[in-house]
């Protein structure tokens, strides 16, 4: 979902179009919805407000900002309670897929 941009170019999870099959699914993930609320979180502007109002990182590579914010959020829609779970989430092929980082 979505082609990979060259590291520093913009954020590591860069989703394309959200695409829903309902059948012949070769991946698929239990959080549903996951890819529309990526999709939306970049769409309204929060995804660049993130990284232009919290200068957290003395560098964006390959990270941003909103990475590590919307890793966390991410991790709590998908059912983690503590950040240790993210590692979980690092090792999903079909999570990366739906969030657009193909780089664990």
């Amino acid at each position: 979902m979505g082609g990979r941009a060259p590291r520093g170019a913009g954020p590591e999870f860069a989703p394309g179009a959200a695409r829903y099959d309902v059948s012949d699914r070769v991946q698929a993930i239990p959080y549903g919805g996951l890819g529309a609320v990526h999709q939306l979180a970049r769409e309204v502007g929060l995804v660049r407000q993130l990284d232009a109002r919290l200068p957290i990182l003395m560098k964006r590579r390959p990270y941003s900002e909103s990475d590590h914010i919307l890793n966390i959020a991410f991790n709590v829609l998908c059912g983690g309670t503590v950040l240790d779970d993210i590692e979980v989430r690092r090792n999903d092929a079909a999570f990366l897929d739906a969030v657009g980082a193909h780089d664990p």
